[in-house]
């Protein structure tokens, strides 16, 4: 993403026996973070859109407190190693490859959440990838709650168009389902 004079933290990349990759680093906040690349994790919504299919994985990352009670720290070493770790990824795999990822609604902070990565990306994409993201409102037992879906790119991916259009008709399977956006 964007060359900034922050540096990144120090970063181990793992692939796994499935070909899911991981990647692992800590911050000197005591915390850690996993970033994962899993090319199976939404293969039950994916199975009738089959270049999102075959070229998809799953992104998202997970924060581990090492002991510390520190939870609000604003370390920006963070955004920059996560950025950096999702170019790394890209320039390893095909230039088809499309990182897919959601918002996580549990705590109902994916808007928030939204913004953050949204932010991310606009100040460390050197202008070699592409992200696109929708909204989706479903019905719960809270009413109407937006889903955040999102998917990162490589610039030169000659099927981005036939990506796009299959990921929109994702998020119309999404609200066929439930209400309309």
């Amino acid at each position: 993403m964007k060359k900034t004079a922050i540096n990144h933290y120090p970063y181990c990349r793992e692939e796994l026996p499935d070909l899911n990759f991981t990647y692992q680093f800590s911050t000197h906040h005591q915390l850690g973070y996993i970033v994962y690349f899993n090319n199976t994790e939404y293969d039950n919504w994916l199975a009738d859109f089959p270049l999102l299919y075959n070229n998809g994985y799953a992104f998202g990352f997970l924060r581990i407190n090492f002991g510390s009670e520190i939870s609000s720290v604003v370390d920006t070493r963070v955004a920059v190693t996560i950025c950096s770790i999702i170019s790394d990824y890209l320039v390893l795999q095909s230039p088809e490859t499309i990182l897919l990822y959601h918002c996580d609604a549990a705590d109902s902070r994916q808007a928030v959440r939204m913004r953050l990565f949204q932010r991310w990306f606009d100040r460390y994409n050197p202008g070699t990838f592409i992200k696109n993201d929708l909204e989706v409102l479903l019905v719960n037992q809270r009413g109407e709650v937006p889903y955040y879906l999102g998917y990162i790119t490589r610039s030169d991916n000659k099927l981005i168009n036939d990506f796009h259009h299959e990921f929109e008709q994702i998020a119309q399977q999404f609200i066929g389902l439930s209400l309309a956006k």
